[in-house]
Parts: structure tokens; C-alpha cells; sequence
């Protein structure tokens, strides 16, 4: 007989994501891990029902529980292993916002978001690793340098962004930017270095402090297998039993597509993910 199909191997289609694993490779950035989150569950039993369920425990899930408490919402976050154990627990962060290269709006909303989080980490120094670094983005064609100029020229129409994205084309001023072999080079101000592990799990502590389990609550290693919709709620189907929310935000990064089967698949060629409302 012949090898089984990927999909009798693992009872998914071709391109769906499988669930986290348990036994994940070590991450040089959880090194230190923050010993009070290792294994936490806010409570021993998952409660019944939830104003949202967020999936996953990283950056996006973390920064998203914070506005919601803020706004009156109750909280149940799951996460299949510890505390910021997947993407946002395994890389050194760079924190530069998209200006030259960026449609306006976007360019301002990720201005923004690197407003906020230096603020944030200014104000109760977090002790994350922040450092302004400035951010350099080398030019090495006559064919990308004029496209650039054309950028450049486009953002002088906006005071609020004018400043926000020098192009650099003297060859000293280069070398001492480490670009010595590039004709040109777009310099933002605006660009830092951390460590996203220690910024999430500062977080994550202080929403723990800040508020008792009825509007937030942690659960780590708890897998989430499938979502349910049941009237107006949908139902979190985990291995620990079930949560009735009003609302469920996955912030689950690779593994979306493994609780939205349906609706979400990888591309074969591209490894891009592919969205399918209609569920066809």
C-alpha cells in the first residue's frame, strides 16, 4: 500500500492548519520565562460564558484583552500552551510603522500604534529591552530611487508624516547609516527594538492584578478544538469543556485556519492564507 494522503494522516484538508504542538522547540526569547504565568489558570475550572473568548495569548490577543476589559467586557483568554509561547514569544521585536511605503491612513495607524506602545512603556517602564533605534531601509537601483523620490514628495503634502521619513542619498551620511553600497536609503526616525515576550507578559500580569476572573481570566494550556455557533453565541468547544460567548476574537496567528476549516485555508503554492466566506 501507498503512504497515506496528508489528509488521512491528519484529518484536515491540504493547507489547514494543524493545532499547536506540545512539544514545541526552545525559544533563545523565553530564556527567562515569567515564572507566575508558567501553567497559570486564573481559575481551576473554565467558566461557563463570556462576553469574548479570545484564542491565543500573543501581541494582538494581549493588547485586545486590554481595550476590552477597559471597556467593560468580560474576558476569557485561552492559549494551548503557556503565556505568549507562539510567534510573539519567539522573535526579538522591531517596532517601525509603514510611512513611506504606506497608503496615509495606514501609515498613521501604525504610527499611532508605535506611539502607543513607547508611551505605554515610557510611563510604567516596562522592563522590555525599548530602545529608539531609528529604522534604514537601503536603495540599491536607479529604478527604486526614483520611485522612492516620488514617495518622499508624496508625504510632504501631509505635516503630520513630513518628517516622518528622510531619503538619504549623501554617501557619508550612508556609511554611517550601514548602508555603504546602497545609491540611496529612506531613514525613519520613528523605529524601535524590544523584546515582545517581556512587554506581553508585563501585560498580562497587570490585567490580572487590575481585575478579578469575572472580567479577566487566563487559561493556558488549554486547547481550543472548534467553534459552534448556537443561536446568537457561539460556542468554544476546548478539551477542558465549553465557553458560550458573545464574541470570539482569534488571535491565533498560523492556526486560524485550523478552527476556521471552512471559511480559511493556506495556499498550496504561496503558503498565503486564503479566506472563503461562503465556506466552498
Amino acid at each position: 500500500m501507498g503512504s497515506p494522503s496528508p489528509q488521512e494522516n491528519y484529518g484536515r484538508a491540504i493547507g489547514q492548519a494543524g493545532p499547536p504542538t506540545a512539544n514545541s522547540t526552545h525559544s533563545y526569547w523565553h530564556r527567562d520565562p515569567c515564572k507566575r504565568l508558567l501553567g497559570h489558570r486564573t481559575t481551576s475550572e473554565l467558566q461557563s460564558t463570556a462576553d469574548v473568548v479570545i484564542v491565543g495569548s500573543g501581541i494582538t490577543g494581549t493588547f485586545a484583552a486590554r481595550e476590552l476589559v477597559s471597556r467593560g467586557r468580560s474576558v476569557v483568554m485561552l492559549e494551548a500552551r503557556e503565556a505568549c509561547w507562539g510567534a510573539t514569544g519567539r522573535n526579538g521585536g522591531h517596532c517601525q510603522p509603514g510611512i513611506w511605503d504606506s497608503p496615509v491612513e495606514t501609515a498613521r495607524f501604525e504610527l499611532a500604534t508605535f506611539d502607543l506602545i513607547k508611551e505605554l512603556v515610557t510611563k510604567h517602564n516596562i522592563p522590555s529591552d525599548w530602545q529608539v533605534i531609528g529604522g534604514v531601509h537601503p536603495i540599491f537601483s536607479p529604478e527604486l530611487l526614483t520611485a522612492a523620490q516620488q514617495q518622499i514628495r508624496r508625504l510632504q503634502r501631509y505635516p503630520d508624516l513630513q518628517h516622518k521619513a528622510v531619503l538619504i542619498e549623501d554617501k557619508d551620511e550612508l556609511v554611517s547609516k550601514h548602508a555603504p553600497n546602497a545609491v540611496a536609503a529612506i531613514y525613519q526616525p520613528n523605529a524601535a527594538k524590544l523584546w515582545p515576550y517581556k512587554l506581553v507578559t508585563w501585560l498580562l500580569e497587570q490585567l490580572l492584578d487590575d481585575h478579578d476572573a469575572t472580567v479577566f481570566n487566563l487559561q493556558t494550556n488549554t486547547l481550543v478544538q472548534c467553534l459552534k455557533r448556537r443561536g446568537s453565541s457561539l460556542i468554544v468547544h476546548t478539551e477542558r469543556g465549553q465557553i458560550r460567548a458573545q464574541d470570539v476574537l482569534l488571535a491565533s496567528n498560523a492556526y486560524t485556519s485550523y478552527l476556521l476549516p471552512e471559511m480559511l485555508r493556506l495556499d498550496e503554492e504561496s503558503g498565503l492564507p486564503i479566506l472563503d466566506p461562503t465556506g466552498t
